[in-house]
């Protein structure tokens, strides 16, 4: 003897309408009929089959109900450059006010082309293209990438290219280009307590706050040496890791977990 009814008005809102219904002792209750929509599952096949863990770890899928990220915001890597004519990150490849795809500050062209693959790893996490069937699902399906490249074939650099890289990135942002965060998954250890060591220091200091200033959020990490980075042990007893060790208004400094969701 209970129906299930759809009504629909011209004249009165959706609360009204709610409220009139409510006051009618023949029905038994009302509620707006609300939209739903399928629950975003990327056909990636490294997400597909449990090897990217890390989206789960951070709670990546219910945020991929809300969004998946906008072609209208730039993500920098800066880090060993990007593999930009990679498969999955081809589509979400940005480029600069001048047209290109970042700067390369390691060997000082416009070419920020990854020759170690650790810049490209960190740009498939931030976005490689979801939902398109091959390799992985970025955090973003949809953004714009720039790679500034500060790190060569073997992974390193100096603070004067990262410097430079962070220049770069505040230069952009002030003339326009709508740079949202920018990432740095790298470091180094130093003691504030020697003098070049605190130069140093204070040259990468000055450059981040330059980037946070601009609303830009800067993502650094924390490093993979196992280390309470307020209170380091051996070996790294009197030194910190740089930039994480920074506190900026738009600075977020990242830890790193296992599959087990231990630091």
């Amino acid at each position: 003897g209970k129906n299930i009814i759809l009504v629909k008005s011209s004249e009165k809102t959706t609360e009204e309408l709610l409220a009139e219904l409510r006051k009618n002792s023949a029905v038994l209750s009302a509620s707006p009929n609300y939209k739903i929509r399928l629950s975003r599952t990327p056909n990636d096949p490294y997400y597909t089959s449990g090897q990217q863990w890390g989206m789960t770890a951070i709670r990546v899928p219910t945020a991929w109900d809300r969004s998946v990220g906008s072609t209208s915001v730039y993500a920098v890597v800066i880090d060993s450059g990007i593999r930009y004519d990679h498969p999955d990150l081809t589509a979400n490849m940005g480029t600069d006010l001048e047209g290109n795809y970042g700067y390369d500050f390691h060997n000082g062209d416009t070419n920020p082309m990854d020759d170690n693959g650790h810049g490209t790893h960190v740009a498939g996490i931030i976005g490689a293209k979801g939902n398109n069937g091959i390799g992985v699902a970025g955090v973003n399906w949809n953004v714009k990438l720039l790679a500034v490249k500060v790190l060569g074939s073997n992974g390193s650099g100096d603070i004067y290219n990262l410097v430079s890289g962070l220049e770069y990135v505040t230069d952009q942002k002030r003339r326009g280009l709508n740079i949202r965060v920018a990432n740095m998954s790298l470091g180094v250890w130093l003691n504030s307590s020697i003098a070049n060591d605190a130069a140093a220091i204070n040259a990468m200091n000055t450059a981040c706050q330059a980037v946070s200033n601009q609303g830009v959020i800067l993502a650094v990490a924390s490093g993979n040496e196992y280390q309470n980075i307020d209170n380091p042990f051996f070996p790294y007893e009197g030194k910190l890791p740089y930039p994480a060790s920074f506190r900026h208004a738009n600075m977020i400094t990242v830890t790193a977990i296992n599959s087990s969701y231990r630091r």
